[in-house]
């Protein structure tokens, strides 16, 4: 007689998965510092406010700066790049950097005896894409200026100038060179002021045009605070501004962090 096995139907002919081991996560550094943040809609409302009637003041100011040097104009552009606020007035800036590439052939005496301006106005002619020679640090022997070495400000200056060399410039991979061993030397025998120093010590550390943007907005604001030639106005700009997008982007965090 044939023997029938019966099969319970309930039952799964298939083995069982394996159940995954628990894992012990290390917990997040930042905690609930993002899931739990909640974003104050009043006050993002008040900083933009604010930002809207600071910006209408810091744009006149710019546009009146046609009648400044052009040291003083090159000066207030870097200082709104640094801050971070460069983004609102860039029809403005456009149109003086247009303006002093235009100009900046012409014998100024000024420009032509300060390392200083005529390494500021080299890095940000080139940085807004304008063709400007370097030939300004080329001595009589068709050499970096060596006498130069005991200007810090001019030499961190040019220091982040020569970062946006371009191939065939062997004079600023040499001025390079001699910039970071006079720095180096400068700061081991400590001759300048304590904020020049830091300065110094962030620029040999931190490459101006490597680093994060952002980043480096939070620590010069932190820089032109203490300076005693700050503009109150364009400080407070800064700080408006940074703060307002600092709120944004923790807000985001949170959304994809949910």
């Amino acid at each position: 007689m044939s023997t029938y096995t019966i099969v319970d139907a309930t039952s799964s002919s298939r083995p069982e998965k394996a159940r995954q081991p628990i894992v012990s996560y290390t917990p997040s550094m930042w905690g609930d510092t993002f899931t739990s943040f909640s974003l104050d809609h009043q006050l993002q409302q008040k900083y933009a406010q604010e930002i809207e009637t600071l910006k209408v003041e810091a744009k006149t100011m710019l546009v009146m700066s046609k009648e400044k040097t052009t040291s003083e104009r090159l000066v207030l552009i870097d200082t709104l790049e640094r801050l971070g606020i460069a983004n609102h007035f860039h029809h403005e800036i456009e149109e003086q950097i247009e303006h002093i590439f235009k100009s900046y052939s012409e014998n100024n005496e000024e420009q032509h005896q300060n390392l200083f301006i005529t390494s500021l106005q080299f890095r940000l002619l080139r940085q807004h894409r304008l063709c400007i020679s370097c030939i300004e640090f080329i001595g009589e022997d068709d050499k970096f200026k060596e006498a130069l070495s005991e200007d810090t400000k001019g030499l961190l200056s040019l220091y982040e100038a020569a970062h946006l060399r371009v191939h065939g410039e062997p004079i600023l991979d040499e001025a390079l060179t001699f910039i970071k061993y006079h720095l180096k030397r400068r700061l081991v025998q400590q001759l300048d002021s304590s904020p020049l120093q830091e300065q110094v010590k962030r620029a040999l550390k931190l490459q101006l045009h490597r680093n994060n943007r952002r980043i480096d907005t939070r620590h010069y604001i932190s820089v032109y605070a203490n300076d005693d030639s700050k503009n109150d106005l364009l400080l407070k700009l800064a700080k408006l501004h940074f703060n307002y997008l600092l709120n944004m982007y923790k807000n985001e965090i949170c959304q994809v962090s949910r």
